[in-house]
């Protein structure tokens, strides 16, 4: 207007506000506000410039640190939370050997074989297992219970807890030789001399590989003894 002074800082109205006007060589701060200095507002502590790092999202890892750190991205950490275990030693990356625990060997079974002379075969309960009645025959020598025997101080031969016996106590040649219940009886009293006879002791007749055979499967009988190689044992 005519006759008013315009040299003054003046205020512009934009609706209900009001713009502040600067004066000359003034500059503005990062909130707006002016500095008549010239220099930059002090910026807050913890902010860096030209870095907009956005919203940080809670349980979620920087763009950098990811990057540096690709093991420490939020995906990892969930794993290594929860105990994952990626078998690979900690630090070193090496994989971690686990070792089998060896199994205890089995006990030895107690007693000898009785390996015939002519067969090198030994006497076997045919059941493979302590059953009463249960035949004996010759087989290959493989060391398992049902060819271990133990002569005891009372006279009788034992195997898996039985007896080796003559069937029904009979006294005739060709009687079977079984494996039956310890009962005390004298069929159940053998000895093997030094004659390497495996004979009963009270009445004198041997075990015999019968028919003089020496295959795996036959059978043992009672019988005179005869010095013949199919009633000869030694222990094995």
């Amino acid at each position: 207007m005519p006759g008013h002074d315009d040299s003054g800082p003046q205020a512009a109205t934009v609706g209900d506000g009001v713009v502040p006007q600067l004066t000359a060589g003034a500059s503005e701060g990062p909130t707006g506000s002016p500095s008549g200095s010239g220099r930059p507002a002090h910026r807050t502590k913890g902010s860096k410039a030209g870095t907009d790092k956005g919203p940080h999202t809670e349980g979620s890892s920087s763009p950098v640190a990811d990057a540096a750190h690709p093991g420490n991205a939020s995906g990892t950490k969930a794993a290594q939370a929860t105990g994952t275990d990626t078998g690979s030693g900690a630090g070193t990356g090496g994989t971690t050997t686990k070792t089998s625990t060896p199994k205890p060997a089995a006990a030895a079974v107690a007693g000898d074989e009785i390996v015939g002379y002519a067969s090198s075969k030994c006497v076997e309960v045919s059941a493979r297992s302590g059953v009463d009645g249960s035949p004996l025959r010759l087989w290959g020598c493989d060391g398992k219970a049902w060819q271990k025997w133990v002569f005891k101080s009372d006279g009788s031969v034992r195997s898996m807890g039985l007896c080796l016996d003559i069937a029904n106590a009979s006294k005739s040649d060709g009687a079977a030789i079984q494996l039956a219940t310890c009962n005390g009886g004298w069929a159940q009293r053998f000895n093997l001399n030094s004659s390497h006879d495996l004979v009963n002791t009270v009445i004198g007749k041997c075990v015999d590989a019968k028919d003089q055979g020496t295959a795996n499967g036959t059978r043992l009988q009672l019988w005179s003894c005869g010095g013949t190689s199919n009633q000869k044992w030694h222990l094995g």
